[in-house]
This record gives structure tokens, C-alpha cells and sequence, in this order.
């Protein structure tokens, strides 16, 4: 529970806490968990963080100081819109992640392309269509990643995990 202690309606220290508070009167027993009415009894009040929602092109900025509102203590956040650099700051971030992410995903099919093995028309376009993630509408911030069934995913090669030994050894003849 956030708290400040407040004094003729005017907040002397914010953060404050019931560590505090017991520190503040060495001399006052206090129980384990310690009532909003004893809190109130030494000018410390609960205090309720507001934070409106921001979308995309805004951003949260944080008000430090409580303020009566209506018989409560309210921290009080406020949404300001971000400038052309921030929301091109945060674009260009949230492409990087999402090409970081392409990549990934590409390099786990990356076995499916080499030249043992052939490549089903399945994988191409899931391949195909992963790299054009970049050229969706509302890229990066709204992505419609490509599926692939699993069905399409190819199986790998089977590798036996034992060499094969024939029965009867192989002796050359040489000179006696």
C-alpha cells in the first residue's frame, strides 16, 4: 500500500511507510498489520496511484506528489502525446524486434534449404511470406505472423545412430 504523511492537508514525505512510521514513534506499540484508522491517528494516509491509458503515440508521466481529491490521496499520472522523434525512436525499436524475431523464426527452417534437401512449396511460402512481414500495412505495430501446418514441415533425414558392420569381415589376400 503506497502512504504519505501529511500534515495541515500538505504532504510532508511520500513515499512513507509503516517501517516508518514505527520508527517515527518508538515510544507507540503497534499491531502486526496497522489499521487505516491508526494510520490516520498519525497523519499518514493511504494514497491511490491513477494512471489514465496511453496508446501508442502518448506516454505516462508520473506526478511524485499526492493530492487531496475528494476526501482521498491521489497520485495523479498525466498522458502527454510524444514528439515526432520519440514515436519515431520507438517505431524504428519495435521494427528491430520485429525483424530480430523474423530472423529467428527463419533461422529454425534454415535445414529445409539446403541442398540435400528439397523444400516443399508449403515451407517456400511461409518462408516467402515471413520475409515480407516488413511490407504488411500497419508494420511494426500490427504484424500478422504466417503459420505453417504441421503437416508442411518436412522430416528431416533419418540418420542411423549406429554404423552399419557387415557379418563376415572383409580379409584381402596378400602374399604368403
Amino acid at each position: 500500500m503506497l502512504l504519505a504523511k501529511v500534515t495541515n492537508n500538505i504532504v510532508q514525505q511520500y513515499p512513507y511507510s509503516i517501517g516508518l512510521l514505527r520508527k517515527d514513534n518508538p515510544n507507540t506499540s503497534f499491531p502486526k498489520k496497522v489499521s487505516i484508522e491508526d494510520l490516520a491517528a498519525f497523519n499518514v494516509y493511504p494514497v491511490e496511484e491513477v494512471a489514465p491509458a496511453a496508446t501508442a503515440t502518448q506516454k505516462l508521466v508520473k506526478n511524485w506528489t499526492p493530492t487531496l481529491s475528494a476526501g482521498k490521496w491521489i497520485l495523479a499520472h498525466v498522458v502527454v502525446d510524444l514528439s515526432t522523434e520519440d514515436i519515431a525512436a520507438a517505431t524504428a525499436i519495435l521494427a528491430a524486434n520485429a525483424r530480430e524475431q523474423r530472423d529467428k523464426v527463419l533461422r529454425t527452417t534454415d535445414w529445409s534449404a539446403g541442398s540435400d534437401v528439397t523444400m516443399s512449396m508449403e515451407m517456400t511460402n511461409y518462408r516467402h511470406s515471413l520475409r515480407e512481414v516488413t511490407k504488411q500495412d500497419g508494420f511494426p505495430n500490427t504484424i500478422v505472423w504466417p503459420t505453417l501446418e504441421p503437416a508442411s514441415v518436412p522430416e528431416e533425414p533419418y540418420i542411423p545412430e549406429e554404423p552399419y558392420i557387415p557379418e563376415e569381415p572383409y580379409i584381402p589376400e596378400g602374399p604368403e
